[in-house]
């Protein structure tokens, strides 16, 4: 199965937002605080700011710039949403899980939703292939009807007679030939 299923259309619509809002919340963000505070006895009162270095004259201090919003970083959140949203309209189950992964990690924080959903819809994709469902109940069922047949098969006689029948013999490859007895 190749496609997506309804529900994963759902989620894939819901999880294509994420890296808009991600970019939406970089572009907001203020890339500088400027609020300073004097200085006193040289040195800054409130917890987390410095003193400019290399300035002997400063009279202010200066707080951390924690976010600064670039314009590529931006480009690819809304690049990467615009795949997701287009694979997801297109039922590309692949194109879905490897850019939800990828926007997930370019999102930050707010991308373990995607990043989840990336992983649960390989997860699914690898249960379809290997077992023909995609609910854990269903795979239950067939691993456990599965392993009865293999049980009955080696039980059964004809199992027996197949692996039984031939002798084993040596590897002409790898094993030494045997030194003749000394009599």
């Amino acid at each position: 199965m190749r496609t997506l299923d309804v529900v994963e259309r759902k989620w894939g619509f819901a999880v294509g937002a994420v890296p808009f809002i991600a970019a939406l919340v970089t572009l907001v963000a203020k890339s500088t605080v400027n609020v300073q505070e004097k200085l006193v006895h040289g040195r800054c009162l409130a917890p987390g700011k410095f003193v400019p270095t290399g300035t002997h004259g400063a009279k202010s201090c200066l707080e951390p710039v924690l976010l600064k919003p670039s314009v590529p970083s931006i480009v690819l959140l809304v690049v990467l949403g615009l795949v997701i949203m287009l694979a997801v309209w297109r039922s590309m189950r692949v194109l879905v899980a490897v850019s939800t992964i990828f926007a997930g990690l370019a999102s930050g924080l707010l991308g373990i939703f995607a990043i989840f959903y990336g992983a649960w819809l390989l997860l699914r994709s690898w249960r379809l292939q290997r077992y023909g469902v995609t609910d854990g109940a269903s795979v239950r069922k067939v691993v456990t009807e599965r392993a009865a047949e293999k049980r009955e098969a080696k039980k059964s006689p004809a199992a027996v007679v197949a692996f039984g029948a031939r002798p084993v013999t040596q590897s002409k490859r790898y094993t030494p030939k045997a030194k003749p007895r000394k009599r």
